[in-house]
């Protein structure tokens, strides 16, 4: 039996996406865990790196600019840079009021 009024698509054209299954849903979140959990291991060896620099062998005394490369990304880097950059240029526009 046919309906007289056919289903009108949306707009977005979502009424044909199947979306996601218990399955998908389970994997993607084991994935992210993970993630989650090799990032704060990184993380954790980091700070142990910057905190106790003699736990590494054959790592004497280091100076703290030292400690600071060895325990930051480039990522790190590039958000300390930003951040200087936004303040920097805030009190240069103090100023050249």
């Amino acid at each position: 039996m046919k309906e007289k009024h056919p289903m009108h698509s949306s707009p977005t054209g979502l009424e044909n996406w199947p979306g996601f299954t218990l399955n998908d849903l389970r994997y993607q979140r084991a994935i992210n865990s993970v993630k989650m959990a090799v990032e704060q291991e990184r993380l954790l060896t980091n700070i142990d790196r910057m905190v106790n620099p003699k736990s590494r062998p054959g790592n004497g005394s280091q100076s703290l600019m030292q400690k600071m490369f060895n325990g930051l990304s480039v990522v790190d880097y590039g958000l300390m840079a930003y951040s200087a950059y936004k303040q920097i240029r805030r009190v240069y526009k103090m100023f050249r009021r």
